[in-house]
């Protein structure tokens, strides 16, 4: 196996750990570790990507499964959110919707002996979908942080803080789903011919 679909392999693995320390509370700092292990996770994808494609070492086990290892990692933050209750169930569902209609077309595409590389909004999909988990758990851990500081003046800040975030998050998160449905229903319409076949 080379570097870049051990990479692949580490993030998959990283996921339920991810997911694991993001929900148990009882682990000190448990949202800053979360924080760290979806960045390291994140920066994996970035560098599998770069090394296979410099090292000229594309295989057929790395397309699958990278994006693959990038829709378990992003479904298992969204799934520990609804668990910590920060945003409804509505939100992986309509990721996943997205993503089984894309590889639906994927699929009938591929049937037909063609290839569909991925559209400009699937990447703007994902980035905002990064952006968004990452600041919501780096709100969690500041929180984190602010609670374990005996200040008076983190009474004030923290009244705010409960105030805002849950606002801020909730915003965040349903402008990645906006983002994600809408790059699902351009895919869609941009491959429709794959769709229309009498065959």
């Amino acid at each position: 196996m080379n570097t870049p679909n051990k990479l692949t392999t580490i993030r998959i693995i990283m996921a339920p750990i991810f997911m694991a320390i993001l929900l148990i509370n009882k682990i000190p700092h448990n949202y800053l570790i979360a924080l760290l292990f979806f960045i390291v996770a994140s920066i994996t994808d970035l560098i599998d990507g770069r090394l296979a494609r410099k090292n000229h070492q594309v295989t057929t086990y790395g397309k699958f499964l990278d994006p693959v290892a990038d829709k378990i990692l992003v479904l298992s933050a969204l799934m520990g959110f609804v668990q910590l209750d920060i945003t409804s169930a509505w939100v992986p569902l309509i990721v996943v919707t997205r993503e089984f209609i894309v590889t639906s077309v994927r699929l009938l595409a591929s049937v037909q002996g063609n290839v569909i590389a991925a559209n400009i909004w699937g990447k703007i999909k994902t980035v905002v979908q990064l952006v968004a988990i990452i600041a919501i758990i780096a709100f969690k851990a500041a929180g984190e942080i602010m609670v374990s500081l005996d200040f008076s003046i983190m009474t004030d800040i923290l009244y705010w803080y409960d105030i805002i975030v849950p606002i801020v998050s909730k915003a965040l998160l349903w402008l990645s789903v906006i983002i994600t449905a809408w790059s699902g229903i351009v895919y869609v319409w941009q491959n429709r011919k794959y769709i229309n076949t009498t065959k």
